[in-house]
């Protein structure tokens, strides 16, 4: 990957219309992107729940795209928006078309549901700001932020779940039972693995968390994936 400042996006973005290349197919690859990266990081999105926060302009309209790719997926998905957009916004009809909530900040009192939303999320998408932004952060952004940064240090380290035997990987299908009270509120990232899912994989469809894979060496390699991007 290329890191890039926000002027060379910006000119990026110049150049790729000038060429002909459409906003509308610049934010579906973007927005398909980035729901990829999602796949691959929470290894099946089927049954999870997501929340996706999109605020003006094609940043915005990018994270519209991956909610609608999750939901496609078999996500769970909400969509939050920061700001109005306009009645022809086409991602935004798309979603409506497939009966994807969305809920508006403008009718949010207290941000109540946003907090309701948030802390029942395993996964939050930020399309809030872009390149555009050149301001520091101040009102309902500023508080909307915080918000989100204060439940990701709520959430407790990972928990690993190995399951070597159809009986153990049995028993972890009902893991919230015998978890821990403070892993459960905390909606904990549940990691877990054993060769019994290369078995039968439809089981890893039924669990929530990630899959770490049927052996030794790749759960490590995964468990410090995750602990890198966790951090």
């Amino acid at each position: 990957m290329k890191i890039v400042t926000a002027e060379q996006m910006r000119d990026i973005d110049r150049r790729a219309a000038a060429s002909g290349i459409t906003t509308d197919f610049l934010m579906e690859n973007a927005g398909r992107a980035v729901a990829e990266s999602v796949r691959h990081f929470i290894d099946y999105v089927a049954g999870k729940t997501v929340l996706a926060m999109a605020g003006p302009g094609n940043n915005g309209g990018d994270a519209l795209v991956t909610a609608r790719c999750l939901h496609e997926w078999g996500a769970t998905v909400n969509v939050y928006l920061l700001s109005g957009r306009t009645g022809e916004d086409k991602n935004l009809s798309l979603l409506k078309e497939r009966d994807i909530p969305v809920f508006q900040l403008e009718k949010d009192l207290k941000l109540a549901r946003l907090k309701k939303l948030v802390s029942s999320s395993g996964v939050v998408i930020d399309g809030i700001l872009g390149t555009g932004k050149a301001r520091p952060l101040e009102g309902s952004f500023k508080e909307i932020l915080e918000l989100i940064n204060a439940e990701k240090q709520l959430r407790p380290a990972l928990v690993v779940l190995v399951a070597m035997t159809e009986a153990t990987a049995s028993h972890l299908l009902d893991w919230p039972q015998w978890l821990p009270e403070t892993a459960q509120t905390g909606k904990p990232v549940i990691s877990y693995g054993g060769r019994i899912f290369e078995v039968q994989p439809e089981w890893r469809l039924k669990m929530a968390g990630f899959y770490l894979g049927g052996n030794f060496a790749e759960g490590l390699h995964n468990i410090e994936r995750l602990l890198l991007q966790s951090s």
